[in-house]
């Protein structure tokens, strides 16, 4: 649960940046996202036929995750105490690996759907030398 509370913790960060009245939610929202994607990357590489799963059964399941993450984060304000315990222990490093990790994420469900073209590839990796090399992105 740790790398998880990390998780939130840096996407909060980011996001508490620009939106100052509910960073929680739009956090909440990033996180569950991105493990859509990474179920859809799985159900993919599994051959798992997406026509036969309809827009409600798939709105319920990204509501589900929204609903989880909600009652591990939010719920109780949990949040509060994990910003407090590893707002201090964040390093550029930890920074970076999960941006790395939402950033291999989409480029997995890219992967596994054989759309990664190259100017896909080349964007990705342009951004991510840009935003490695903006440090100032990356402080506090």
């Amino acid at each position: 649960m740790k790398l998880y509370d990390y998780v939130f913790c840096i996407i909060y960060l980011q996001l508490n940046k620009t939106n100052k009245s509910i960073p929680e939610w739009g956090t909440i929202f990033v996180i569950s996202a991105i493990q859509l994607v990474n179920i859809m990357t799985i159900l993919i590489y599994n051959d798992v036929d997406f026509a036969s799963i309809s827009n409600k059964e798939f709105s319920i399941g990204a509501f589900v995750l929204v609903l989880i993450n909600w009652t591990i984060f939010v719920y109780k304000s949990r949040y509060k105490k994990i910003l407090k315990t590893f707002n201090k222990r964040i390093t550029w490093l930890k920074r970076i690996l999960v941006f790395a990790y939402l950033v291999l994420s989409i480029f997995a469900l890219f992967w596994t759907e054989r759309i990664l073209y190259l100017p896909i590839l080349i964007t990705i990796l342009l951004l991510l030398i840009i935003l490695l090399q903006s440090k100032s992105l990356w402080k506090d």
